[in-house]
């Protein structure tokens, strides 16, 4: 099952019931500025504001003597703005995994974080590591599984590899709080003996962007995870771990 929508954030990916049990500062700021967000959507003003567009932009194609294509028309829709937006907490839990639940499925990959690292610095991580771990007990219990297999692909980042020469440069990005909000949910649930968490770190298998252009890799990773913990063959999976300095 392919239940993935790029350009999204880990609280749309969470059920609403669960991030309103949240009691902290970040998670219910969010969640009341989409509130406000919802409320205060005109959508006749947001139709007359597209119509003037609209035009505006068939008379600038006039001045310079361009044709209007037949397919362009004066919008007459009167569009849900914010309540139907992907990123509203909880939306992409309801529309694409609601519709799943009960299902029997062996496990579940998660790949995510870019859009929450924009911008967001430690502020956003913070929110990220109170949501992520009540994410996946939430996907475990709409499974019916409270054991089920979760692997989590780590958030790649931008820019080239880290040298001697950028080394701080490439410490200046939100990225690096997500990822490390994403290893501590992992250590969380694996410390306190979950047999069926995972994590596979992207980070070095990026080119320039978010997302790990070196894909193979990446999951060749996720499968080691998968074959040593689920079909008990006897391959190395765990990452990096701390242990002392």
């Amino acid at each position: 099952i392919d239940a993935s929508r790029g350009g999204t954030t880990v609280e749309t990916w969470t059920p609403t019931s669960v991030l309103k049990k949240i009691d902290t500062p970040e998670v219910k700021a969010k969640l009341a500025e989409w509130d406000q967000k919802v409320a205060e959507w005109d959508a006749k003003k947001d139709l007359e504001k597209r119509v003037q567009g609209f035009h505006r932009w068939v008379a600038d194609r006039k001045k310079r003597g361009e044709k209007i294509p037949a397919d362009r028309k004066v919008p007459t829709d009167l569009r849900p703005g914010p309540s139907m937006d992907q990123n509203r907490p909880g939306n992409c839990y309801s529309s694409m995994i609601a519709p799943i639940e009960g299902l029997a499925v062996k496990g579940a990959i998660f790949h995510q974080g870019y859009n929450n690292a924009l911008g967001s610095g430690s502020a956003g991580a913070a929110m990220y590591y109170q949501i992520f771990g009540k994410m996946i007990t939430a996907w475990r219990s709409a499974f019916g599984d409270e054991k089920m297999p979760f692997g989590i692909i780590s958030l790649c980042t931008a820019g080239g590899p880290q040298t001697r020469d950028d080394y701080l440069v490439k410490m200046l990005n939100d990225g690096i709080y997500i990822r490390e909000a994403q290893y501590k949910t992992f250590l969380d649930f694996y410390k306190a003996g979950d047999k069926n968490i995972g994590f596979v770190s992207s980070f070095d298998q990026r080119r320039s962007w978010y997302h790990p252009q070196k894909k193979v890799q990446v999951g060749e990773r996720t499968a080691a995870w998968a074959l040593a913990t689920q079909h008990e063959v006897k391959i190395p999976w765990l990452p990096p771990m701390y242990k002392e300095m």
